[in-house]
């Protein structure tokens, strides 16, 4: 215990003392706490070099577009009447902008004019709604009914009384939603500061020295344990910095916000309650594997390779939690929720979004606890078994009596 302890605080020491962690997490802070700032920044650029917007051309000769409509539908000022048969060349005046696009109505027929260039970001949905008014009411008029009775008709909106029965996961699934990303990216980055360490020790061939003198079991949980408490202090910082920031700056996210302002202690509690089991189950799991792959090789620029499976494994998870979103009963999502090594994205995930049955946590839980056991105890033997493979190649012959002499 004495040598895991040891080994624990080095490695807990060496990150948190190191250059770089300490460079980058003042960096992640002052851009978690100041993000909040960037909608507003954004908005009080002028990326048209000081020009306004160009008017809306609105060629209307029968009046039968309202000013009150078009004010409500495009906005006061953001548009102008004009007869199309007076220009000559439509298209030079929408690329000269004397007009952002032009609006047209003859009788039952409605266009919209723009410059092709425009098109993709061109929405249709105001016109067709402006359209669709205006036709309603020249019918309701033919009908006989009065402009004032044509409008409260237009204007008369039912209320819908929302009734909720059960759990409301609107808010927990997009916090959840977050939270997966940063324990899949918390998740890969971390591993691969283990692999580095493993590889970087063989390389140096510290590992001989350290096999002698400490147990490999020790050195490795010892090892993956002081990671795991850098990244989880990182994380923390990262995350408490975030939250200030949108508490202080985030006037320019309303959409935040209101989803901020909706939630309570009881709603956040239990997501960071089981972030933060899944990101230890996650990590532990990854991390064995990737010491003990990196305990296979010899030079540090094949430290890429080393991580190729732990990569495949935890992209595999996020993509099977994504494609799972609509349906986290489906029997895939249920079973992956379940499997070690993927299980702890995706049962996150499922938890965000359901109500997932306890025997269901327990089988997550239990199953990813002894795996990273027994891949703890497997990454232990390839670690000193590493020393016996220095300079050989990696077959799985080689490892194989390795791992017998080890």
């Amino acid at each position: 215990m004495n040598q895991f302890k040891a080994v624990l605080g080095f490695e807990f020491g060496a990150y948190v003392k190191s250059k770089g962690y300490k460079i980058f997490t003042l960096i992640m802070i002052a851009i978690a706490l100041l993000g909040g700032l960037i909608p507003n920044l954004i908005s009080n650029i002028n990326f048209g070099g000081g020009r306004e917007r160009p008017p809306v051309g609105i060629h209307d000769l029968n009046h039968v577009l309202s000013d009150e409509n078009l004010n409500a539908f495009i906005g006061e000022g953001a548009w102008v009447r004009m007869d199309i048969s007076n220009y000559e060349n439509i298209e030079e005046e929408l690329e000269n902008e004397t007009y952002a696009h032009i609006f047209m109505v003859d009788g039952d027929e409605y266009t919209v004019i723009l410059l092709g260039s425009a098109a993709m970001t061109f929405s249709f949905h105001t016109y067709r709604e402006l359209a669709r008014e205006t036709h309603l009411a020249a019918v309701f008029t033919g009908l006989g009914q009065s402009p004032t009775e044509t409008s409260q008709i237009l204007n008369t909106i039912p209320e819908i009384d929302l009734v909720l029965v059960g759990r409301d996961l609107t808010q927990s699934f997009i916090i959840g939603y977050v939270l997966v990303f940063v324990l899949y990216f918390a998740v890969m980055i971390y591993c691969q500061f283990v692999t580095t360490s493993v590889v970087r020790e063989k390389s140096t061939k510290t590992m001989e020295m350290l096999v002698v003198s400490v147990k490999s079991i020790h050195m490795m949980f010892g090892k993956v344990f002081g990671v795991a408490l850098a990244g989880l202090l990182q994380l923390v910082a990262i995350l408490g910095a975030t939250a200030i920031g949108l508490t202080l700056f985030g006037d320019g996210l309303a959409d935040i916000h209101e989803i901020l302002g909706m939630l309570t202690f009881a709603d956040v509690a239990p997501l960071l309650g089981w972030a933060f089991a899944f990101f230890l189950l996650g990590f532990f799991s990854i991390a064995f594997v990737s010491a003990g792959i990196g305990s296979m090789v010899d030079k540090m620029e094949d430290v890429g390779q080393a991580n190729m499976i732990s990569t495949l494994v935890m992209v595999g998870s996020l993509l099977i939690a994504m494609t799972g979103i609509a349906t986290p009963n489906s029997s895939l999502m249920v079973a992956a929720s379940m499997i070690p090594l993927i299980s702890p994205v995706i049962m996150f995930m499922r938890i965000c979004l359901v109500e997932v049955p306890v025997y269901q946590i327990i089988i997550s839980i239990g199953g990813s606890v002894i795996t990273i056991l027994l891949l703890g105890v497997l990454s232990a033997k390839i670690y000193r078994a590493g020393v016996l493979m220095y300079g050989t190649k990696p077959t799985i012959g080689n490892i194989v009596k390795s791992l017998r002499k080890a």
